[in-house]
């Protein structure tokens, strides 16, 4: 059976124009008549002649050219499908199920697997599922290590109606089903470099001797030379392993500066410094403790600096005998073992005061209450507290029950006239639905969860810091 192969858009045209200027000839010929017959004739008998040869050239040469034509294409397909398979880039080509269709010389030689491999793209990526590529529409981006090496893996979906022209034996413009195109891209030399270049990072970190003054007070004069000279062994020994750089800026401070790289080694030892100092004992009846304040991945050396003030305050302000490791918002806590001790006034006010201001300005809200029945001290502490936080462009709200007599007329002198909102002072229910996992929780005037306005707040929030002037009992917040 003969096979019609016809030609459409310019080619037909340009095969088919000087079959189509017969016409204006022809019509041409017919004037020629009503002037000159014999001429008539003449044009008549070299049109027929122009015809029959153009159209034989046509029907003659429309197969050379069709074959020409589905040659190149065969030609062109095989140089496209040989630059695929010997892409440099590894690739394979998935079904809808995630069942490998076709893979290039390159993905062969990296995963092992051969050209006749069609089994589950899960089988050599675990964390590619099937669940994972009909759940991600958009183009996905994986990290994985395979034979040492670390690779990108490049997620693309290709539909079906989108590459396949009408057909009438399949209808695909209703389908959801589609094809993907996997891509590796070897980038370990990129995360090499990443790496080292954040191991090379400094890290800035504040050691500070919590009970300086009251460590030296329980010894006898000629030993407190001693113990500050043991202390001061003990730090630069630990710091020493890390290839720190260990300055004693002050009689109880010291100021360390190491690369990120040991970070995690020192945070897998939990910072043993901090126990291994309290074993210093040359006759001093109370133990040394050390605080330690640590700033990473800031884009300064001063935003490391300003960053580890910040965590030595918070190490401070929670009682010493600890690490806080601040890497901006983020915030990692080691140690606070010891039993709390008085501190001076630089850890009583400056430094509470400043860790206050961090916790407030990390959190979305402020829930601020006293104890049940609050009384003048309790309301006044609130509303101190309230007034920090609108500072610092954070909501707040004071939960209040059942105002005492001695408390109403107070309250009324925070009225919505006077510039305050309306909702600054609320009772438990209200508190319970305004509260959230990033709300600040504000304790004030009482220590005991069962004493407070809504306990359960206390219970809602991740964040809680407690204000009081109350000697602790067996009943505390945690």
């Amino acid at each position: 059976m003969k096979s019609k192969v016809r030609f459409r858009g310019k080619l037909r045209s340009y095969l088919c124009w000087p079959l189509w200027l017969t016409i204006p000839m022809t019509i041409a010929d017919v004037g020629l008549y009503f002037y000159d017959v014999t001429a008539g004739f003449l044009l008549t008998v070299f049109i027929a002649v122009y015809f029959v040869l153009e159209l034989g050239l046509y029907y003659n040469t429309r197969p050379r050219i069709a074959n020409e034509i589905i040659n190149f294409a065969t030609q062109y397909a095989t140089v496209q499908k040989k630059l695929l398979n010997e892409f440099e880039i590894p690739y394979a080509l998935l079904d809808y199920t995630g069942k490998i269709l076709w893979v290039n010389e390159r993905f062969s030689e990296l995963t092992g697997v051969g050209r006749n491999y069609h089994k589950s793209i899960t089988t050599l990526f675990s964390n590619i599922t099937r669940e994972f590529l009909q759940k991600h529409e958009d183009a996905q981006n994986i990290t994985i290590e395979k034979k040492e090496r670390i690779f990108r893996i490049s997620l693309n979906r290709i539909y079906f109606d989108d590459i396949m022209e009408e057909s009438k034996e399949i209808d695909v413009k209703d389908s959801d089903e589609f094809l993907t195109a996997l891509y590796l891209f070897d980038e370990t030399e990129l995360q090499h470099c990443k790496q080292e270049n954040l191991d090379q990072k400094q890290v800035s970190a504040l050691v500070y001797i919590d009970n300086y003054d009251e460590a030296l007070d329980s010894i006898e004069d000629v030993k407190r030379s001693l113990l500050i000279a043991l202390v001061d062994r003990k730090v630069n020994q630990y710091f020493s392993k890390m290839d720190a750089l260990v300055r004693k800026i002050e009689k109880d401070k010291y100021f360390v500066v190491f690369k990120y790289k040991y970070l995690q080694k020192l945070m897998d030892d939990r910072f043993s410094v901090l126990e291994d100092v309290k074993t210093v004992k040359v006759g001093n009846e109370m133990a040394v403790t050390l605080s330690i304040g640590v700033g990473i991945k800031g884009t300064s050396y001063n935003e490391n600096y300003e960053q580890a003030r910040a965590a030595i305050d918070l190490a401070l302000g929670r009682g010493g005998d600890q690490v806080v490791v601040k890497n901006g918002e983020d915030i990692a806590y080691f140690g606070g073992k010891a039993k709390q001790v008085e501190r001076n006034t630089r850890v009583k006010a400056r430094v509470k005061a400043h860790a206050l201001h961090e916790i407030i300005e990390s959190r979305e809200n402020v829930i601020i209450m006293g104890h049940s029945l609050t009384d003048v001290d309790s309301l006044g502490a609130g509303i101190g507290i309230f007034c920090a936080a609108r500072v610092l462009g954070k909501k707040a709200q004071i939960v209040i029950n059942e105002p005492t007599t001695s408390i109403r007329p107070l309250m009324e002198c925070f009225a919505p006239e006077k510039g305050y909102p309306e909702d600054m002072f609320i009772n438990s229910e209200i508190a319970i639905e305004e509260v959230s996992r990033n709300s600040l929780v504000m304790v004030v005037d009482t220590n005991r969860p069962s004493y407070t306005e809504c306990p359960e707040l206390l219970t809602r929030t991740d964040t809680i810091v407690v204000f009081d002037h109350h000697r602790q009992g067996s009943e505390v917040i945690e």
